[in-house]
């Protein structure tokens, strides 16, 4: 089904996710109004490709994905001649690790990666252009060790970024947080112990 949606050169940009079996994602595009058929353009490795998340920056399409247990989830790179390639690779595998909610924020890439298996992290990732460093450790700056925290898509609104998260653990029950972002300092703005939120975070203007 498709699962993330992104606009890059002149293309509106599908990437797919499955609900059972071998985790092989798809990406197609489509000239919206235009043409009437999706192009398929790449079809990723079994077992690690299901496609979360799509951004473009520095003129490349970057996707995150996820890997089944044990497997190494990606983001890959898309340049705009058409060339698909590995740019970060997970850092633990345990659980069915996963590159969630990519977003430009401050000239740099910002990704989500969670491993909920044992010994596994719960990391924001960022990538400056050249070379990916974590930003923030989820897991002992704003929860426990075992939680699992899955990310809804982020935003940039009034200078900040937003990221929207979830928690499910047999310590701390369900927590849904926003995590902010203002010039490099994290901090959670908002925690909801009940009904909450799990998907993008959103601002409409008002003109008037």
């Amino acid at each position: 089904m498709p699962f993330s949606l992104a606009w890059y050169l002149g293309r509106l940009w599908a990437g797919t996710y499955g609900i059972g079996g071998a985790s092989a994602g798809k990406v197609y595009s489509i000239i919206p109004g235009v043409e009437e058929t999706w192009t398929l353009d790449h079809t990723t490795t079994v077992s690690q490709g299901y496609i979360l998340s799509m951004q473009p920056y520095k003129g490349s399409l970057f996707a995150g994905t996820i890997g089944d247990a044990g497997i190494d989830a990606l983001v890959l790179k898309r340049t705009s001649s058409g060339v698909w390639s590995t740019s970060e690779t997970a850092p633990t595998h345990v659980g069915g690790s996963s590159y969630q909610s990519l977003v430009v924020y401050e000239s740099e890439l910002y990704a989500v990666f969670e491993d909920p298996g044992a010994g596994g992290s719960n990391l924001i990732r960022k990538f400056n252009g050249s070379a990916w460093s974590t930003d923030a450790d989820i897991y002992a700056d704003f929860g426990a060790s075992s939680d699992k925290g899955h990310s809804g898509q982020g935003l940039v609104w009034d200078g900040s970024l937003y990221l929207p998260l979830i928690w499910t653990s047999s310590t701390l029950g369900a927590i849904r947080k926003v995590l902010k972002n203002t010039s490099g300092a994290w901090s959670a703005v908002d925690t909801l112990t009940a009904d909450g939120f799990r998907g993008p975070l959103g601002v409409v203007r008002v003109e008037t």
